[in-house]
């Protein structure tokens, strides 16, 4: 971000140069988000809404996650006044890098107050003075106000520098750079929470505080902001019609899809939790073997990795540099193993079928090496502890490796 920005901050000066003097509800049940897709879901608002779907657009942004929508994303649409939000932040940015303040007169107008009359109140007058105070070059003031899209210049329709167009994509990446740099566009985005609070999308019913620049003119209602709902997000939208109410039930449709994205957020996470807890346990058909040579115990693959009992792992390495004793302390409930020492115990436990499953539990079995304690992931499998080889490997000195041709565990002691 910081390098974006003082790419722009660059573009910015050239042409400064050339002008101064030396709470969200539960989701609604008539949209069904959990066997929808997002795309269907805004498919049916505009059939409900009696939208005309080739006259609208729409981007949105999940903060949370970094999801993004888009609804003829790269279609040019009459932004109308939301073009004054991209030259406020040319503005801001200027003021950040101490070039101006907020006396400053661009066009006859104090620097602060046409900020203000531009985003709080939409005036095109103090719009119009800024705009001419980037750069009385069309061309020129469209390149450095399409510096926040972060799209290609090259990529713009000729409509971008003849006309008053945006396109979703382009109003939602300027939006996420103003978000993004939120603590430098402070002051703009205060602007923005106090601006026009009975239009477009502050028609929304659910509550939140909402930060946008709307745009009306004649057959077209547009907005663009960020919604500060319980998961916030960001949304512009471009209406084919002046259907002002429309923009605010969208705001409350897309607050209620992130009411459901936290249920389904919260379910994975469970699941996931779930599973970590309580795994299934394959036997596989890979082959093992120690210093090269094959030897046959009983192990587990759990989420990709090879579990074994600490016995058995004792039992095949028995005979070699790696050696291990294993004894269990009653009193503490602890595993004591020694480097170095034999073992005495019996032979590894049988190999298993390939395809046997079993059910895990995460086990919090405690282990001590040479008297010191180590954290090792275990699973309890049928009352026996089973460790993640490579872990094991690790603080006993032994390193395990793998072959995805032979499909090989690979225990190498020297």
């Amino acid at each position: 971000m910081r390098e974006k920005r003082w790419k722009i901050a660059l573009t910015l000066l050239l042409a400064l140069s050339l002008l101064l003097p030396a709470a969200a509800a539960p989701a609604r049940a008539d949209y069904d988000f959990r066997n929808q897709t997002l795309g269907q879901v805004i498919d049916q608002f505009i059939q409900e809404n009696k939208i005309d779907a080739s006259r609208f657009g729409m981007g949105w942004y999940d903060i949370e996650s970094g999801e993004t929508f888009f609804y003829n994303g790269d279609k040019f649409f009459i932004a109308a006044s939301m073009y004054k939000l991209p030259i406020c932040m040319v503005y801001q940015d200027w003021l950040n890098l101490g070039l101006m303040t907020t006396e400053t007169t661009v066009s006859g107008w104090k620097l602060g107050y046409a900020m203000e009359s531009a985003i709080v109140y939409s005036s095109n007058e103090a719009a119009h003075a800024l705009r001419n105070g980037i750069s009385p070059d069309l061309h020129q003031y469209r390149d450095i106000i399409a510096r926040y899209s972060d799209l290609d210049l090259a990529t713009l329709p000729e409509s971008y520098y003849n006309e008053n167009y945006a396109s979703p994509r382009f109003m939602l990446n300027t939006l996420r750079h103003l978000y993004e740099d939120r603590d430098a566009y402070a002051p703009l985005i205060d602007m923005m929470k106090r601006a026009s609070p009975t239009m477009c999308f502050k028609t929304a019913k659910g509550g939140y505080e909402i930060a946008h620049k709307y745009g009306a003119f004649d057959h077209c209602a547009n907005d663009c902001g960020i919604i500060y709902a319980d998961r916030p997000f960001l949304l512009t939208a471009f209406m084919g019609s002046y259907a002002i109410n429309v923009l605010g039930k969208l705001v409350d449709l897309m607050a209620d899809y992130g009411a459901y994205l936290d249920v389904r957020d919260a379910e994975a996470a469970a699941a996931a939790e779930e599973a970590r807890l309580h795994p299934t346990a394959l036997r596989t058909a890979q082959t093992l073997t120690v210093d090269g040579v094959t030897v046959r115990a009983g192990f587990y693959n759990i989420g990709g990795s090879s579990y074994f009992k600490l016995r058995d792992v004792a039992a095949i390495l028995s005979g070699t540099d790696a050696r291990f004793s294993v004894d269990y302390d009653e009193t503490s409930r602890t595993i004591l193993t020694v480097t170095g020492a034999p073992y005495a115990g019996e032979g590894p436990s049988p190999a298993g079928a390939a395809g046997e499953t079993a059910a895990a539990s995460l086990s919090s079995q405690g282990m001590t090496v040479d008297g010191a304690a180590v954290a090792l992931t275990a699973y309890n499998i049928d009352g026996s502890n089973y460790f993640a080889l490579r872990e094991l490997g690790g603080v006993l000195g032994f390193t395990v490796g793998y072959d995805e041709a032979s499909r090989t565990i690979r225990i190498t002691t020297g």
